[in-house]
């Protein structure tokens, strides 16, 4: 989505504002794809959006997925890593104290397909780590800087069941795992006295969609399809907080 999002209107881009349409199913959250999963994004704005299922003032993106890739067979292999940290030019003395974790940005991707002469079908993972850096100092260590673990696995098939008539199916399972904590040493305003907080949170989230669907030829310029579509999604926080 933050691929996405920079095209239309930022920051201001949010789930609130934008409707995907994923293969013609809406869907909440099309994060659960990877960006090579995608095989083209379409806008549609205004007053088409909210005739095909959007709200008043939500944009609608439409998205095909990538279910046509080309020769019998193949493997696809993708990856990124890079080092992150953050760098304070504020120039203040606080600023000048602060030092900065080394994160590491990780992104692999990995796509196994098959076709056959009326059957295509592949298997996607992809494997995505971020680490958010932070400036430690003045009392403030970050045991974990905000991170997160998300896996993703995508499944299709389509299959040609007769002269016109086509079956799509897909579904598609992210995990995600957000975490962090840090310490922070301060004097308490109510007494003076040393003041030690110690704060650690981890959030794990999953995400599941299926979709299956028929396409029919009826007559030249008609054509029937009928699609089905589940999505489930579950959000589980635990949260320590200490102050001694």
């Amino acid at each position: 989505s933050d691929a996405i999002n920079v095209w239309l209107n930022g920051t201001y881009s949010t789930s609130a504002s934008i409707v995907y349409v994923i293969d013609g199913n809406i869907l909440s959250d099309v994060n659960v794809y990877s960006i090579f999963d995608i095989d083209e994004v379409t806008l549609v704005e205004t007053a088409t959006a909210q005739a095909s299922g959007a709200g008043p003032g939500r944009e609608m993106v439409l998205i095909k997925l990538r279910k046509d890739r080309s020769g019998s067979h193949g493997l696809e292999v993708n990856g990124q890593s890079s080092l992150v940290n953050v760098r304070d030019n504020a120039g203040s003395l606080a600023a000048a104290s602060a030092t900065s974790n080394t994160s590491v940005y990780n992104n692999y991707y990995i796509a196994w397909y098959k076709n056959y002469k009326k059957v295509r079908m592949g298997v996607t993972t992809e494997y995505q780590r971020d680490v958010d850096p932070k400036n430690s100092g003045y009392g403030l260590e970050f045991l974990q800087p905000a991170s997160f673990d998300r896996f993703k696995l995508n499944t299709y098939l389509n299959a040609g069941l007769w002269k016109g008539t086509t079956l799509s199916f897909g579904a598609s399972y992210l995990p995600q795992t957000n975490r962090y904590a840090f310490n922070h040493d301060s004097i308490s305003a109510y007494d003076g006295s040393p003041l030690n907080t110690n704060h650690s949170t981890r959030v794990s989230q999953h995400l599941f969609n299926t979709d299956i669907s028929i396409k029919s030829d009826i007559a030249k310029g008609l054509t029937n399809r009928l699609s089905v579509a589940y999505a489930h999604s579950n959000y589980l926080e635990k949260d320590f907080l200490n102050n001694s």
